[in-house]
């Protein structure tokens, strides 16, 4: 059974890392200000005390920096939690079989599989699978099977198995409009989900990490059709 990937509830790294950065340097501004503050009242001249309003006012920068490090504490606790929260969710998908929609993939040397578009009468569809720099590594006509899927069989256009590298797969759909391209969805296996300094990211059979909006589709391998 194949089903279009549920939205991803996260939106937040998490932690980022200028995150962190302000917060170190908010309380070193706060440590730098207690000290400066608590100098400058032992030190004052009693026959000429400092101004009551300029006081006041340092006592204002007192707070503020003070709740500046309240809310970025709060901020990371509810970050890390929103974090945890998506990665609990996307567990569900650890085994399954899912379309990444970047049109890239890692070849191993093993057949590819990778979604057909819908076609309407008379139109045709090509797969174009290149290296990064733009080398065309194979062309072949597409003809999806009763699942709406199509398979490349991981070899180059004299029929050697492709060793393992990045490729991108383009699909050029020719109709009554002319030629339209658009990035192939090519179908793997995510082994795991894990937080990172940047986001929440899906880890691939192929090796590669992409972040879970970039996902088309899961199919749930364990379900039986009854």
């Amino acid at each position: 059974m194949i089903i279009e990937a549920p939205a991803p509830i996260l939106s937040s790294p998490i932690a980022s890392k200028p995150k962190g950065d302000a917060i170190a340097t908010a309380t070193g501004d706060f440590d730098t200000f207690l000290t400066l503050l608590t100098a400058q009242l032992r030190n004052q001249d009693p026959l000429s005390p400092m101004d009551g309003t300029e006081f006041v006012a340092q006592l204002a920068t007192f707070s503020s920096v003070e709740q500046l490090i309240g809310v970025n504490d709060r901020v990371d606790a509810l970050n890390l939690t929103v974090a945890g929260t998506a990665i609990s969710s996307l567990s569900q998908w650890i085994g399954q079989s899912i379309s990444v929609t970047d049109g890239q993939f890692r070849a191993t040397g093993a057949a590819v599989q990778f979604v057909a578009p819908d076609l309407t009468a008379g139109d045709s569809v090509e797969a174009v699978i290149a290296t990064p720099e733009g080398r065309i590594v194979r062309r072949l006509a597409v003809f999806p099977d009763n699942n709406g899927l199509a398979t490349w069989d991981g070899r180059d256009g004299e029929g050697i198995a492709v060793a393992p590298q990045n490729l991108s797969l383009t699909l050029k759909v020719t109709g009554d409009n002319g030629t339209i391209e658009t990035p192939g969805e090519v179908l793997t296996t995510v082994t795991a989900i894990r937080g990172t300094p940047d986001g929440v990211v899906v880890d691939l059979a192929d090796g590669r990490a992409v972040a879970p909006e970039t996902i088309g589709r899961v199919q749930n391998n364990t379900a039986t059709d009854g």
